[in-house]
């Protein structure tokens, strides 16, 4: 183990396998010299000790001290060895423990005790052989009884055959009546066990379903906690100092950031709500004729002043005249939300809107492209779930993407990663008109 590099096992506890391990040394003591068996027994102790395993010292150390020819001091480990066997009642062959024991008395010159050794391992050699006797003859015994049943079984049969053919004609109309039943029976019975299956099942997915909402609702307890305080804490500290602040300019600077963290914090309220009622809600959305071209062209320069980043450059890629029946409010939710993101993970280069109609597939493709971190592929599909982040250092409360593809469907739509593009992030909608 010492010699062997390959392999590393930081969490593996590998003291009880030494300690075997030494103790096989000291077994081995006639082919090691006297020094290593010594080493082998002290590492072997200090090990045992350690863990309180007394009965590999008991078991160890009589083997040692037989083979130094201390007799007396193996001896006494045996009768330690016999007196923990007691104490915890583990089972083990005392029998043979006895007969070694007695080996040693008697090289020691006290026959007396070997004598008595001696006779108690016959004793629980016998007592042993006579407990497996018992157990055989009983399995035999139960064996004599099963045949015996079967016999009487087949003679019973053999009467029900006789009974059978004296009377034919009534078994049979019975067997009709009885056959007819036994079918009815068993439909009712597939019947209520699949009734009983599928209410299994839908209390299994209830369960679960109970277990994932009690986990995303502490999730989203302490997502919101965290997001809430941010702004809060900003708008706090900010009308303080703003309290206390005379010079015209730092009063200005004070109200534009408690402006941003109200704004941010309306923001996510605002995206609560909306998720509360688009899960509560079952119904299709209502929908209206929409100038698309119109809605992303505005929500591009919202927040292109919004995010007042000279480095990041916002191009508007949308086609002339696109008007689709749609729901032009939680469209532009979706919009918002993607422009956000982008603006949020890219700290310069270029934010792309994309609108197309796609006339013949009678589809609106609305794509969102930035030069930003982007997402791993792993992680493509992770991050339309409820409160996934993929920097959790980001201010946010995860939920913006998982909003947008709950609004994406409820209008009949659909929502992913561009997997093709690789020069940072790249969402696109398609939705049905």
């Amino acid at each position: 183990m010492a010699a062997d590099k390959r392999f590393e096992r930081p969490r593996r506890d590998s003291a009880e396998y030494l300690m075997r391990s030494y103790g096989k040394m000291v077994f081995l003591g006639g082919l090691l010299t006297r020094e290593e068996v010594d080493g082998y027994y002290d590492k072997c102790m200090e090990l045992a000790r350690g863990r309180g395993d007394r009965e590999e010292i008991y078991n160890t150390s009589a083997r040692y001290y037989r083979d130094r020819g201390d007799y007396e001091r193996s001896t006494a480990y045996m009768d330690s060895l016999l007196t923990h066997y007691a104490e915890t009642g583990k089972k083990a062959d005392l029998g043979s423990i006895y007969i070694a024991q007695s080996h040693l008395y008697e090289k020691a010159g006290d026959y007396a005790k070997a004598l008595e050794a001696m006779r108690k391992g016959n004793d629980f050699r016998y007592h042993s052989r006579r407990d497996q006797a018992q157990s055989k003859l009983a399995e035999m015994q139960a064996l004599y009884d099963v045949n015996r049943l079967e016999l009487e079984k087949s003679r019973l049969a053999d009467r029900n055959k006789l009974f059978l053919l004296v009377a034919g004609g009534i078994v049979l109309l019975l067997l009709a009546g009885w056959a007819a039943y036994q079918q009815a029976m068993v439909r009712r019975l597939k019947l209520a066990r699949t009734q009983f299956m599928a209410a299994s099942e839908e209390a299994q997915r209830q369960s679960r379903r109970a277990q994932e909402s009690e986990k995303m609702k502490t999730a989203f307890i302490n997502s919101m906690c965290h997001e809430i305080r941010t702004p809060l804490n900003a708008i706090n500290g900010f009308s303080e100092l703003l309290l206390t602040e005379q010079e015209p300019a730092a009063r200005q600077a004070f109200q534009s950031e408690i402006g941003k963290s109200t704004t941010a914090l309306t923001a996510l309220l605002e995206n609560m709500l909306e998720l509360s009622q688009l899960v509560s809600s079952e119904g299709p959305l209502p929908v209206a004729q929409t100038d698309i071209r119109l809605l992303c062209a505005e929500r591009l320069e919202l927040q292109k002043q919004l995010g007042n980043n000279p480095a990041v450059e916002y191009v508007n890629e949308a086609e002339t005249e696109i008007e689709i029946p749609t729901n032009a409010f939680y469209l532009t939710r979706v919009v918002d939300n993607l422009l956000h993101n982008a603006a949020k993970f890219t700290a310069a280069g270029r934010i792309t809107l994309r609108c197309r109609n796609d006339e013949p597939r009678r589809t609106l493709q609305i794509s969102v492209s930035d030069t930003g971190i982007g997402i791993p592929p792993e992680k493509q599909e992770w991050v339309f779930e409820r409160f996934t982040k993929v920097d959790p250092f980001k201010p946010g409360s995860g939920i913006g993407l998982y909003l947008c593809r709950l609004i994406v469907t409820r209008l009949g739509g659909d929502i992913r990663v561009c997997p093709e593009y690789s020069g940072g992030c790249c969402i696109r909608i398609e939705l049905p008109y």
